[in-house]
């Protein structure tokens, strides 16, 4: 714990954890992140693409949840009557002082994360041991470390090394005493010291990921204000007189390579998460749509004109629940969960047009004043094929209509938006929809083009799901797949035999080694086109996604070499950051509940 000896108000330290918490969404979304642009995540209260796996952060949660303990405990100080810091033992200082690190650091990859290292000693012996770095930031290059000592405690420690060191002619000790213990100089066997020391070993032995490099350490002592400290632009305490071993002990640390620090890092160093705007991603200019985006593209939740209110956004889409008791009782209750899905689609469509939302993202809307703004869009032949086959089975007449004029190619502009409330061309090049030369990806990543960490992960994911999904129909069906039968009802029959025999086999099995039930060969087929041509692709099927990143993951616990998923950042300049995914929230056919209201009506 904090020494009581700083006499703080118990309110302003209360008041600086409470700006933790509040800083803390800021910050993490200010990290480095996964190339997906997740349209969806301001509905659903965080349900973020970028949070699947590990945490954006590593350490943020835990560290959050002990500023929040914190906080309560302070409050339970005040509710005591208790004002000042000099009453109490507190870590809020230490807290704070972590924090101001924080805002003022680069590309964080870790808070309070524990590195271990190897011991030797003169029996030839080796030994585990551990430290502690407050924050790891820079993609790894630098590790901060804050110590909160006062001189008078390191004063106290090398008077009690006085007492008990022996008569030995070295002054340097091979053996450890503890198991964080490093080769030290007796005469500085400090706190302090070997804090430095063992930060020195754990770096040697923990390089930057990918290099043989060690990371800068940077020392903090917030509350030892060194007289040789004077032009530290940092220090702001008026500075004690130092006794000559703490002063050597800093100067053998700085000789070390350590970069030391003294007091309270100056907030107006940090800068306020707020004014740092999270590292935009954008779309390339030729796209891959898969199916459910298709679906969503030719919906009319998509075309038709806004409802004015979340009122009408409920009432457009369950009139039938309205009508009269034996009709609602003749509906089936997955009747009445569509139409409640309809509702809320178009309730959000409402509050966040998709193809505006596009459009702004591409800068192609017909006011945009860049020169050259329009798009090419692709698809596989077996989309076009399942999107056909939907169209015909629940899609009503405009909806038919635009999907059939989005693969046309005299007639697709006029056709596709006839009826929509958007203009003609409002997005230049969103259709003909073009197609792929097949449904499994057989080209090579073109030579001028070098895929990214994440898109080399992805596509080798999508194909090895692939592979396997053929396998298991293979296995359940006796002969071919799913999506080869001509007959869309076979299809959905053969799709559900696939599905109910991998839930049977993860209630009994180990989940880890199964795919997730999420997963269907053509949605597969469609993520490694796009990562495969660099293109964006373009879905409304969150569910999907999440499983082809937990087999990425799966495959980074596989193989060691990897590295985690959540370190395949975008790379490249913040001008030139270009999304592998962009998820946008779906749109469902509504030509099923017209149909059921005409029926109604006759």
């Amino acid at each position: 714990m904090v020494s009581n000896t700083d006499n703080r108000d118990l309110e302003t330290l209360k008041q600086g954890l409470e700006r933790i918490i509040r800083d803390a969404p800021s910050i993490v979304n200010r990290s480095s992140r996964l190339p997906i642009i997740d349209s969806g995540q301001n509905y659903d209260g965080g349900d973020s693409i970028h949070h699947l796996g590990s945490e954006p952060i590593q350490g943020m949660k835990t560290f959050i949840g002990s500023v929040t303990k914190e906080i309560e405990t302070i409050e339970r100080y005040l509710a005591q009557g208790l004002q000042t810091s000099s009453q109490v033992s507190t870590n809020a200082l230490y807290y704070i002082s972590v924090w101001n690190e924080v805002l003022a650091a680069d590309s964080i990859v870790a808070l309070a994360k524990t590195f271990t290292y190897e011991l030797a000693t003169t029996s030839g012996k080796t030994s585990k041991a551990t430290v502690k770095v407050d924050v790891v930031c820079d993609d790894g290059y630098s590790w901060i470390r804050i110590n909160t000592i006062k001189q008078s405690r390191m004063r106290a420690e090398l008077n009690d090394l006085d007492a008990w060191n022996d008569s030995s002619d070295s002054e340097i000790e091979d053996t450890p005493r503890s198991s964080n213990s490093v080769r030290v100089n007796k005469s500085l066997d400090n706190s302090v010291y070997r804090m430095g020391q063992s930060l020195l070993e754990a770096a040697r032995q923990n390089p930057v990921p990918g290099t043989n490099k060690p990371p800068v350490i940077t020392l903090r002592l917030t509350r030892l204000i060194p007289s040789l400290s004077l032009n530290d632009s940092t220090t702001r305490t008026v500075p004690e007189e130092v006794e000559p071993r703490v002063r050597k002990t800093i100067e053998e640390l700085k000789s070390s390579g350590i970069n030391l620090l003294y007091g309270e890092k100056n907030v107006q160093d940090a800068r306020i998460p707020s004014e740092v705007p999270a590292p935009g991603i954008h779309l390339t200019r030729q796209l891959n749509l898969d199916l459910s985006f298709l679906v969503a593209l030719a919906s009319d939740i998509t075309h038709a004109p806004l409802p004015q209110s979340e009122e009408e956004s409920i009432a457009r889409y369950q009139r039938l629940t309205q009508t009269s008791k034996r009709l609602v009782k003749d509906q089936s209750s997955d009747q009445l969960r569509y139409s409640r899905a309809l509702s809320n689609q178009a309730e959000q469509e409402r509050r966040r047009s998709m193809l505006d939302e596009i459009a702004w993202r591409l800068g192609s809307a017909t006011n945009s004043q860049d020169l050259d703004t329009s798009i090419t869009t692709w698809t596989t032949p077996e989309s076009k094929a399942r999107m056909e086959g939907i169209m015909a089975k629940i899609g009503g007449p405009e909806e038919r209509r635009r999907a059939a004029a989005m693969f046309s190619a005299e007639e697709a502009e006029a056709g596709f938006w006839e009826g929509s409330r958007f203009p003609i061309g409002y997005i230049k090049g969103l259709v003909p929809v073009k197609l792929f030369e097949s449904d499994d990806p057989i080209i090579d990543t073109p030579s001028h083009m070098s895929l990214s960490p994440f898109r080399a992960r992805l596509a080798g994911a999508c194909h090895r799901v692939s592979q396997e999904l053929k396998n298991e129909s293979l296995s359940v069906l006796g002969s071919g797949t799913p999506e080869l039968a001509e007959d869309d009802e076979i299809r959905t029959r053969s799709h559900i035999a696939i599905k109910a025999e991998r839930k049977a086999k993860i209630s009994s099995m180990q989940p880890n080694t199964l795919l997730s039930p999420a997963l269907n060969l053509h949605t597969a087929r469609s993520l490694q086109w796009g990562a495969l041509t660099g293109m964006t692709t373009l879905t409304a099927n969150r569910t999907s996604v999440k499983a082809i990143l937990r087999e990425m993951a799966k495959e980074s616990k596989n193989n060691s070499e990897l590295g985690p998923l959540d370190k395949l950042q975008v790379e490249m300049a913040p001008q030139n950051r270009v999304a592998a995914l962009c998820i946008v929230e779906p749109r469902s056919l509504v030509g099923n509940v017209h149909v059921a209201e005409e029926a109604r009506d006759v």
